[in-house]
């Protein structure tokens, strides 16, 4: 639901139904708000497109989808205009919004994200440590732009904060970022982390790494690197990631992902994972399914 006022300011919200849906094992059916349109004023609206799609998921599981991965309901609501954008919701905070995770490079997506579902994967770095409701401050100048994000702590705990910048050079994308997670009792976790990716071709590449600390002092370092090829109806994907906590050791993973386009809206998803937690339990996951878009 969008629309836009006289002044030519945007406003809006969206709502992903597939977080409502649980796969209790078999299959589920998913409902998602995927595209973007812009106003005559250049302001950024975000009406979507329904895409429908029925996933076969291996190890059963909840559905992932929410930007905090809890099991809160995916909603937002924006205002758009010359003076940025204001982003209310179940959204990424600014680390999330200005570093390209190994997982987004290229990837054209799987019906569950069992490619970047797995142990070792931080997607959403430390968005979610709160009640997983995000309040984000964009603003774009040519080729760049830079965030600032507050989450709202759970009960007494502090507010968790924000910062990032990202932007393109001689086509080269880049992003760089902090953000303090919500302080609890046991402590404060923080990260600090650099993107970069390139694309040549049908070929593109893209690497991050993050460093910072757990809630209990400990030293935490993350890395992803992710491939994307793509060529004709075919779309291929593949991505690496660890998450290392010292003291408690090093959880790691890859993943792929492939869709094949059969026209009209339509299209094959695979997405597969396999990661060996700090623990060492290994496990795998996987989605198969026919997307539609109208």
């Amino acid at each position: 639901m969008t629309g836009e006022t006289d002044g030519g300011l945007a406003f809006g919200a969206t709502i992903d139904l597939d977080d409502a849906l649980e796969a209790g094992g078999g299959a589920d059916t998913r409902v998602t708000a995927v595209t973007t349109d812009t106003s005559d004023t250049g302001a950024a609206l975000d009406p979507g497109t329904l895409t429908t799609g029925t996933i076969a998921d291996a190890d059963g599981g909840q559905g992932i989808g929410d930007n905090s991965d809890d099991d809160s309901i995916d909603y937002t609501i924006f205002v758009s205009g010359a003076f940025g954008t204001l982003t209310f919701g179940d959204t990424d905070g600014a680390m999330d919004w200005a570093l390209t995770e190994g997982g987004n490079v290229g990837n054209p997506g799987s019906l569950n994200d069992a490619e970047t579902s797995y142990a070792g994967y931080a997607g959403s770095y430390l968005d979610g440590n709160g009640d997983g409701m995000i309040a984000r401050y964009d603003y774009s100048f040519g080729d760049y732009a830079f965030a600032v994000s507050v989450e709202q702590g759970v009960a007494d705990a502090e507010n968790g904060f924000a910062v990032g910048f990202k932007g393109n050079v001689a086509g080269v994308s880049f992003g760089i970022a902090h953000q303090a997670g919500t302080e609890n009792a046991t402590g404060d976790a923080e990260l600090t982390g650099v993107s970069l990716g390139y694309g040549f071709g049908a070929l593109n590449a893209g690497i991050m790494v993050a460093t910072g600390e757990d809630r209990v002092g400990a030293d935490r370092d993350l890395m992803q690197i992710g491939l994307g090829y793509s060529a004709g109806a075919l779309s291929l994907h593949a991505n690496y990631a660890e998450d290392d906590v010292d003291g408690t050791g090093k959880a790691d993973g890859i993943g792929v992902a492939a869709k094949y386009d059969l026209g009209g809206g339509a299209g094959v998803h695979f997405g597969y994972s396999s990661s060996e937690t700090a623990g060492g339990v290994d496990a795998d996951r996987w989605s198969l399914g026919l997307a539609m878009s109208f």
